[in-house]
């Protein structure tokens, strides 16, 4: 995701709908409410949640903690990030169950490997050739990581 971000493009795409506002209000903590719209606008934007909080850009939290009267540093330095969070993983569940998303399996990755295999000859482009297929399957993705090596592991069987 970039890191600059103009006026017009911010509220484009990161602009809460009245909605989504209600939603991002009900949270009790600015922290909470920030982190949430984050995820939240993130998501709705990318189909999948960011790998960390440096991925996101500061324009993007400044325009969001605006809108909700919070500070940046609310996300930045209080909002509890990671799998082991409780609001953190609250929040990635409601915002998957509001899009139609789930979780990803086992069986998600072994048929995107297998798809992959498929498409591997008409294209190289295979990373957004999967966030495509995430994003039609509603399955939430893996991490970049996870994703690259079954990539390879695709181009790799292919070419060999």
């Amino acid at each position: 995701m970039k890191k600059s971000w103009t006026e017009e493009e911010l509220l484009e795409n990161y602009m809460l709908l009245p909605n989504e506002r209600h939603l991002v209000l009900s949270k009790k903590t600015n922290a909470n409410r920030l982190g949430f719209a984050v995820l939240l606008k993130y998501f709705q934007k990318e189909a999948r949640f960011p790998s960390e909080k440096q991925d996101i850009s500061k324009d993007i939290v400044q325009h969001l903690a605006h809108q909700i009267d919070a500070l940046p540093e609310d996300f930045f330095e209080h909002y509890r990030w990671g799998g082991k969070e409780r609001s953190y993983t609250d929040h990635r569940k409601i915002i998957r169950d509001l899009f139609g998303f789930r979780e990803i399996t086992s069986k998600d990755n072994l048929q995107l490997i297998q798809w992959l295999k498929e498409q591997v000859q008409l294209t190289h482009d295979m990373e957004d050739l999967s966030d495509q297929a995430y994003r039609k399957w509603k399955v939430e993705p893996p991490s970049k990581g996870s994703l690259k090596r079954m990539i390879h592991s695709a181009i790799d069987t292919y070419e060999g």
